[in-house]
């Protein structure tokens, strides 16, 4: 990302001007010499251009302002395939949603501000693939195969013969209110074989759990986050496992249990706690977003699943690079003492992109590109003793806990504590080379579920245990009515397959546990099954089951059917695809599916066409059109950038939707055709018609009905004519006897006029933004025997109502 800052650093100015006029004077000299003066407010008025990056697009998505302002709209499916998709399109737009990104990230900037935002936006997929962007996606659980097999079997898939109750029985059940045009992604377990000749298994089927411990463990009382430290899972190399969270509670003990922000890893990729100075010199954690407060002292740590806490900033004595290699320090009951903490204290400064880090040598660390065309950097860091030209801003954000993720801005890197040869040590890694030692990885909320499944045990008469919240993830509770229950129940992750080779594989997550008895974490409990079957069931189960195939269908307004594209083939990818990519949704459309059509389709020719749908979270159905142009695959979509302004007024960043329109010279250019096109008409209607005109050719509209000397606009040019022998010559005796300054100022001055009604007529319902200035500004060429550039501005005062700028019209360089 680029920053381009413009702005003048008041308080440095101030105390620069204090201290140049106090040098040689006596104490009292402020007071005989200033009299009357009073010091300069400090603002902090900037202008900033800034570029989204790929992790942007995801906290924009589960920005909780932005997540209640989707699903008050009915769209919180759409702006989840943000965080997949990486660009805006349809009902999630950049005006509507960027505000409360900047809000976040930009709070201290003053009224007068203005940040213009270049952001990704999605331009021309193929209309008929909207239903498909929103179809429903439906799991049938037990109650749905117990109303396909009736009493006679008990069985937790479909067959060849009972596929077809998916659009006569289920689908109709499920979606009762569906419209024409609505389609619908079902999910189901699937056997060739008949239940009645040995297919499937409906036999109650119990695994085996084995309990595994967090590092770290929520206290309880409290609706804070904090994560728990890796969970070890290196007994499991080369296996395949389901890790189960179990909620076992007693009418006595029935805590909430909040479950978010869950990894499997093979490798530690570790981030970082904060732990900030105290008065007495002592650093104490920071243990949420709103602990920490920006520049100032910190100690930063990550804890290693060897429950020991490694510091961070320092690379070995006189080295300027390399990667991090530290000891353990100790912390007592959340504390890091002054003396052990003065090696390792990290000064976060305020800079343009983010902060700076300084660490206890004086040293600020920094990065720098290896190839600055790829953007691409190696995994160390590197130390200075000042601050350089590029790659010294970092961002340090918080993850809904107490576990904050710090990046180089010109790097795109994070750092995290790694695992490697036995030691841990610091590096600066990407989000690719994380995610490709991820197992799984799932925020648990906005909708995604992680694939997780709900297995009940036993839940004492009670509807549910556990539940899918959008902002807190997964959680469980089983006190209702003011009354705790004993209830057994577990959400199952999928499958996960362990590699042999796996360095350190390891679990992660945020808790928060609140009410409950006096020791609440003895019944909320992690652990790993072998032997977990799907579908395993207990006679009191009423999870659901997963599935392994899917099929999408369609609703034509009076019963459903399998969904078909009118041009070429429609694929829908199966739980196996998502298997094979290890994720259970497509997080990269445009680097997944044309393998995975190429794979699928290696007889492909010329113009084939195939419409793949597929899952692009763990809620919500996308689909996009390829195209094989005989070498590869294309999707057909264009995403494109655009560039956004806002400003921020009365405290509030708004959208300004301040417009710049170039009309290019030259014929035949559609927009310069368009505006001076409206401005002869607007001469002809107004001034040539008024005046006695029955013709075109008898005023300032000449012949042809495309250019007009009123003001000088040529449609059949696409310029303005400022010519005073061509205005001669087309309207005889009305400019022969003004000098070119009393010619130049008549038709520059009626320009502004008529300009100012073709804007009234091209944006008739231009909205006016309180407490901005929404700005339109026409650059335009014109020709006085050469041609030259000008300008134009007018502000927008109503609807539809555009004021000139005094003093706007000039030419331009």
């Amino acid at each position: 990302m680029q920053f381009k800052i413009m702005k003048l650093n008041s308080k440095f100015f101030y105390v620069a001007l204090a201290s140049m006029a106090m040098a040689g004077c006596g104490d009292d000299w402020n007071e005989d010499k200033l009299d009357g003066f009073t010091k300069p407010s400090v603002t902090q008025v900037e202008t900033l251009e800034y570029t989204l990056t790929d992790a942007d697009y995801k906290t924009i998505a589960t920005n909780s302002t932005n997540k209640s302002m989707a699903e008050a709209a009915g769209v919180a499916a759409e702006l989840s395939k943000l965080t997949s998709n990486k660009y805006f399109s349809g009902e999630i737009i950049a005006s509507k949603y960027l505000p409360a990104f900047l809000a976040a990230n930009y709070y201290n900037f003053d009224n007068g501000s203005s940040i213009k935002v270049t952001s990704n936006v999605l331009v021309g997929e193929p209309e008929y693939l909207a239903p498909f962007n929103s179809a429903k996606v439906v799991a049938i659980d037990e109650e749905g195969y117990d109303a396909v097999w009736g009493d006679k079997v008990k069985a937790y898939f479909l067959t060849p013969k009972t596929e077809s109750e998916i659009a006569k029985t289920l689908l109709p059940t499920a979606l009762p209110e569906a419209a024409s045009g609505d389609m619908a992604l079902v999910e189901y377990a699937y056997s060739d074989v008949e239940p009645s000749i040995g297919g499937g298994s409906s036999e109650v089927v119990e695994p085996t759990w084995t309990e595994v411990q967090p590092i770290l463990r929520a206290a309880g009382g409290s609706w804070d986050y904090i994560n728990v430290g890796g969970v070890d899972l290196s007994a499991y190399k080369g296996q395949t496992i389901r890790i189960g969270f179990r909620y076992n509670s007693a009418a006595d003990n029935a805590p909430t249990w909040e479950i978010k922000n869950l990894k499997v890893l093979s490798v530690p990729y570790l981030d970082v706690f904060l732990f900030a100075k105290q008065a007495d010199g002592s650093f104490a954690k920071v243990n949420k977003s709103s602990g920490f407060t920006g520049a100032g002292e910190y100690v930063i740590v990550s804890l290693g699943m060897d429950g020991k806490y490694y510091p961070f900033g320092t690379l070995k004595e006189g080295a300027t690079n390399g990667y991090m290699y530290p000891e353990a320090l100790t912390i007592e009951n959340g504390t890091i003492a002054a003396d052990v903490a003065a090696k390792w204290v990290i000064t976060v400064a305020a800079s343009a992109g983010g902060y700076t880090l300084q660490n206890a040598s004086g040293q600020y660390l920094y990065k720098e590109l290896i190839d600055a065309e790829a953007g691409t950097s190696k995994d160390n860091f590197m130390v200075a003793e000042t601050v350089g030209e590029s790659g010294y801003d970092w961002t340090i954000e918080n993850q809904g806990s107490d576990l904050f993720v710090i990046s180089n801005v010109l790097a795109k890197k994070s750092v995290k504590l790694n695992y490697y040869n036995g030691n841990y040590s610091y590096g600066c890694y990407a989000d690719s080379k994380v995610e490709g030692n991820t197992y799984l990885a799932s925020s648990l909320t906005g909708g995604e579920t992680g694939d997780f499944t709900t297995y009940d045990k036993e839940i004492d008469g009670l509807t549910y245990v556990w539940s899918n919240d959008t902002k807190y993830g997964w959680k469980a509770s089983a006190y209702v009515s003011g009354a705790g229950h004993a209830v057994e129940s577990f959400i199952v992750s999928p499958a996960i397959t362990i590699a042999d080779n796996a360095k350190l594989p390891y679990l992660l997550f945020d808790e928060a546990i609140n009410k409950g008895g006096s020791n609440p974490q003895s019944c909320l409990t992690v652990c790993v099954s072998t032997d977990y079957v799907e579908p395993a069931t207990t006679a009191a189960s009423t999870r659901s089951v997963k599935g392994n195939k899917s099929a999408l269908y369609q609703f034509d307004g009076t019963s459903w059917s399998a969904a078909k594209v009118t041009e070429g083939t429609l694929a829908v990818m199966q739980p196996a695809d998502y298997s094979s990519l290890g994720a259970s949704y497509v997080s990269n459309p445009a680097n997944v599916l044309p393998t995975y059509v190429a794979n699928n389709y290696p007889y492909a020719v010329k113009d084939d066409v195939v419409v793949v749908a597929y899952r692009s979270s763990s809620s919500a159905l996308s689909a996009k059109e390829l195209v094989y142009d005989g070498t590869a695959w294309t999707i057909t979509s264009d995403v494109s950038t655009q560039v956004d302004q806002f400003v921020k007024a009365e405290g509030v960043w708004k959208w300004d939707p301040s417009v710049t329109i170039t009309l290019p010279a030259g014929k035949n250019q559609p927009l310069s055709t368009l505006f001076f096109q409206a401005a002869t008409d607007w001469v002809w209607e107004n001034v040539d018609v008024p005046a006695g005109c029955t013709a075109k050719g008898q005023g300032y509209v000449t012949s042809y009905g495309n250019n007009e000397y009123y003001c000088g606009c040529s449609a059949y040019q696409g310029n303005v004519d400022w010519r005073k022998s061509a205005a001669i010559s087309n309207k005889p005796g009305e400019y022969d006897d003004m000098s070119d300054d009393e010619f130049n100022a008549l038709v520059q001055q009626r320009f502004i006029e008529v300009m100012g009604h073709v804007l009234e007529a091209v944006y008739p319902s231009a909205q006016p933004v309180a407490g901005v200035k929404v700005l339109y500004t026409i650059n335009f060429a014109v020709y006085t025997g050469v041609t030259t550039n000008w300008t134009i501005q007018y502000e927008l005062t109503g609807t539809g109502k555009f004021t000139y700028v005094d003093k706007s019209l000039m030419e331009v360089e």
